[in-house]
C-alpha cells in the first residue's frame, strides 16, 4: 500500500493549479490585449471562440483537448470530407452554430467538396502558386475573419489570406494544409462624398474604376485591370498617377483591419498612426486589411494608350526612355510611362510595348511624351492612344495578362542612365529570349518604371510610408522582369537562368555605380529581403508596429506566406 503524506498532497494540489493557472495564461498569451487608438471590436467573446475550439478538438476524436468546453457537445458536424484540422473544424462548427447551417456551403469548403477547387486554384494568378489548405473559407464580414483568426491561433493552427492572388510566388497567399481566408466576398465599391471611395479588400482594380468612371473620378492604383487592391496598395504601389500623388499607399485615407488577437480597428493618420504607416509599404505583416479608403480627384478624362514598337525602334526608344526618366517624369507630373520590351515566343516576336498616360482630357502628350510618339508617326497613328475614362486605361493593359501559366516575377532599383537599357536588353536577349525562345507559352517582359523626387514628396505630404525613399534626390528606375511559360517541366532550368540574369544586373549597376538599394515589393523574387531594403529605420520602424499591433507574432508564426519583418530581433 502506498502512503502519501499531507506534505505531498499539498505539493500535488499546488501543482495543479499551478498547471491549470499556466494552461489559462497560455490561452491569454495566444489572444493578447493590445492598446488601440479609438474603438475595436471582436467577431465573438473570448468564451465562445474557446468553447468552438474545445468543441471541435472532440469532434475530431483529440483525446486530451486543451481546452474545457462549456456547453453541450454538437455532433461531429463534418462529414468526413477531407482533411479535418482543428482550426477548420471550429470555423465549421462557428459557422452552424452561429450562421445559416443552410448556407455554409455557400461560404465553406472541404478539400474535395464542390466549391473548393474554383475557390482556391481559382483565386490565383500564377500556376506556381496552387497549394492544398484544408479548408477554403469566404468570409462576409469583418467580424467573421475575427472569429476565424481567434480559432486558428487557440488551434495553434496555420491559415492565410488571398486578396486578388496576383504573385507568383508559392505560398505567399496560400498554404498546404491549414485555413485558406478569401477575401472574394469583400468585393463593395462605395464612392464617398466625402472626397474618397471605400473599397473591399476581395476587390481588383476593374471594380474600383468602372465604379469611379461612371462619376467623373479617379485615384491611384493598379495599372492592370486584374491585378487585387490589398496586395498592390500594402506593398506601395505604383500607378500612373505616381509622378503627381506618390505611391497608392500613400492614397489611403483609412485602412479597416482584424489583428491577430481578432480585434477590429481602423489605421488612419489620426488613429493608430503608427501602424497607419506601417501598412504603406509593410504588406501583410500586421493584420487582415478588410477596406480600403481611397481620395479621389475629379476627372473629365484623360489621354493615354498603348503603342507597340517593332525592333529597328529600340534605339530610339531607349533615348526617348533616358529623356522622359532623366528630365520629362520630373518636368510633367500628370504624365507617366511603361517602358517594357517584350518577347512573344507564340509570334517568335520582340517588340517595344509602351504606354503612354497622362492626365489631360485633350490629345496633348506634352513636353514628356513628345519624343515617344515622335519614334514612329505610323506607330502612333496606329496605337491606340486617344482621351478616354481613366479606368479604361487599366482594362486595355489588364487585357493581355494571361491567368493558369507559370509566372516569375523579380526586380531591382538602379539610377538613371542612357546606355543600361540596352546593356540589359542584351543580356534579356542572349540569357532568356535565345535559349526558351521555343518554350511553350513563353513569354518574357524587360520593363522600366520611374519613381520620382516628385512622387516622394507627394507621399510625404500625406505623411508619408514605409517605403525609405525619403532622401532620394534623383529619379530611380524599379527594373521589373517577368517570365512565363506552361509547362512545370521547364520550371527548373528558366529559374536557374533568370537567377543568373538577376544578379548580372546587380553586379553590373553596382560596377557602374548605378545600383540603388531599394526592392519593390510588389515585384520581389522569394528569396529577396525588400522590407530591408527600406533601410535601417523603416525597417525598425516596421518591427517595432508588428511587436505592437502583433506582439505574439501570428502573422510571422501561423501565416506561413509573405515578407517578414523579423519582429523579435528589436527592441523597441
Amino acid at each position: 500500500m502506498v502512503r502519501v503524506s499531507n506534505l505531498t498532497v499539498g505539493f500535488l494540489l499546488t501543482l495543479s493549479a499551478t498547471l491549470s493557472a499556466a494552461l489559462q495564461a497560455n490561452v491569454t498569451e495566444e489572444l493578447p490585449s493590445i492598446d488601440l487608438d479609438g474603438a475595436s471590436a471582436f467577431g465573438l467573446p473570448s468564451d465562445d471562440i474557446t468553447d468552438l475550439v474545445a468543441e471541435a478538438e472532440e469532434n475530431l476524436g483529440i483525446k486530451s483537448p486543451r481546452f474545457k468546453r462549456r456547453g453541450i457537445l454538437r455532433p461531429r458536424l463534418n462529414r468526413g470530407c477531407g482533411s479535418k484540422t482543428t482550426a477548420c473544424q471550429g470555423l465549421y462548427n462557428y459557422l452552424h452554430r452561429y450562421k445559416d447551417p443552410k448556407k455554409v456551403a455557400a461560404v465553406f469548403a472541404w478539400e474535395g467538396t464542390s466549391n473548393y477547387n474554383d475557390w482556391n486554384d481559382g483565386s490565383f494568378w500564377s500556376a506556381t502558386t496552387y497549394l492544398k489548405p484544408d479548408c477554403v473559407y469566404r468570409p462576409t464580414t469583418s467580424e467573421d475573419i475575427s472569429v476565424a483568426i481567434q480559432i486558428t491561433v487557440l488551434a495553434k493552427g496555420k491559415f492565410n489570406v488571398v486578396g486578388g492572388g496576383h504573385s507568383a510566388i508559392k505560398g505567399w497567399a496560400n498554404a498546404d494544409g491549414g485555413v485558406l481566408l478569401s477575401l472574394a466576398n469583400f468585393d463593395k465599391v462605395n464612392v464617398n462624398k466625402g472626397g474618397y471611395v471605400e473599397v473591399g479588400a476581395g476587390c481588383r482594380w476593374r471594380d474600383v474604376y468602372s465604379k469611379l468612371d461612371t462619376v467623373g473620378l479617379m485615384c491611384a492604383g493598379g495599372r492592370m485591370a486584374g491585378v487585387g487592391v490589398p496586395g498592390l496598395t500594402l506593398g506601395g504601389g505604383i500607378s500612373y498617377l505616381t509622378n503627381e500623388y506618390g505611391f497608392v499607399a500613400d492614397n489611403v485615407k483609412n485602412f479597416e483591419i482584424v489583428l491577430g488577437n481578432g480585434a477590429i480597428t481602423n489605421a488612419n493618420i489620426n488613429q493608430n498612426p503608427a501602424l497607419f504607416k506601417a501598412l504603406k509599404g509593410g504588406s501583410s505583416n500586421f493584420g487582415v486589411v478588410t477596406r480600403i479608403d481611397l481620395y479621389t480627384v475629379a476627372s473629365s478624362g484623360v489621354y493615354a494608350g498603348q503603342l507597340y514598337f517593332p525592333q529597328s525602334d529600340f534605339s530610339k526608344l531607349q533615348r526617348a526612355m533616358f529623356n522622359y526618366h532623366s528630365t520629362g517624369a520630373t518636368q510633367d507630373p500628370q504624365s507617366h510611362m511603361i517602358a517594357a520590351f517584350v518577347y512573344v515566343g507564340a509570334y517568335q516576336m520582340h517588340l517595344g510595348a509602351f504606354t503612354a498616360y497622362r492626365s489631360v482630357a485633350k490629345a496633348d502628350p506634352g513636353p514628356a511624351l513628345k519624343e515617344l510618339l515622335a519614334v514612329n508617326p505610323g506607330v502612333t497613328s496606329s496605337g491606340t492612344l486617344q482621351v478616354r475614362k481613366y479606368g479604361t486605361m487599366a482594362q486595355e493593359l489588364g487585357g493581355s495578362d494571361m491567368a493558369g501559366l507559370r509566372q516569375d516575377m523579380r526586380d531591382l532599383t538602379i539610377l538613371v542612365d542612357s546606355t543600361i537599357y540596352n546593356e540589359f536588353w542584351l543580356v534579356f536577349n542572349d540569357r532568356l529570349v535565345k535559349p526558351f525562345s521555343n518554350v511553350p507559352g513563353f513569354q518574357a517582359t524587360l520593363a522600366f518604371h520611374p519613381i520620382t523626387p516628385k512622387a516622394v514628396q507627394a507621399g510625404k505630404n500625406r505623411g508619408g510610408n514605409s517605403l525609405g525613399l525619403d532622401n532620394i534626390t534623383k529619379p530611380i528606375l524599379v527594373v521589373n522582369l517577368t517570365t512565363q511559360w506552361a509547362s512545370p517541366a521547364d520550371d527548373k532550368r528558366i529559374r536557374a537562368a533568370l537567377e543568373d540574369i538577376h544578379a548580372n544586373y546587380i553586379l553590373h549597376a553596382k560596377n557602374r555605380k548605378l545600383y540603388h538599394e531599394y526592392i519593390y515589393l510588389n515585384y520581389a523574387r522569394q528569396s529577396d529581403n525588400p522590407l530591408a531594403s527600406y533601410g535601417t529605420a523603416a525597417a525598425k520602424a516596421l518591427q517595432c508596429a508588428s511587436q505592437k499591433y502583433d506582439p505574439n507574432g501570428v502573422f510571422q508564426k501561423q501565416v506561413p506566406g509573405g515578407f517578414k519583418v523579423n519582429f523579435s530581433s528589436t527592441r523597441c
